[in-house]
């Protein structure tokens, strides 16, 4: 059976819009976040909340600590800030989402 121009239509923009979709990374390949836009991120909970529940909970120690070394995290030290690169780790979030203390 062959399709209509309709037909045809609607499939190659429901296939270009699925593929999109599946690219789409929300501008966050190649951007750093700091604590405030991983307070965003995740609703606005504190800077504290945020150290108490990813960087510092030991659950996570050697997740954090490959990610450091990895330079997805970047350490504040000496009173520097926090960076993050902003694709990997909020996949990292998402994947770890129902483990945090809300």
């Amino acid at each position: 059976m062959q399709e209509t121009v309709d037909q045809l239509i609607e499939r190659v923009v429901r296939e270009e819009v699925r593929r999109k979709l599946d690219q789409q990374d929300f501008g966050l390949t190649g951007r750093m976040w700091n604590l405030k836009d991983v307070q965003q991120w995740l609703g606005g909970k504190s800077k504290d909340w945020i150290k108490d529940n990813t960087i510092f909970n030991p659950r996570f120690s050697r997740e954090i600590q490959t990610m450091i070394n990895n330079k997805i995290i970047i350490e504040g030290r000496q009173g520097k800030a926090w960076l993050f690169k902003a694709k990997e780790f909020s996949e990292w979030l998402d994947k770890r989402w129902h483990e945090f203390e809300w």
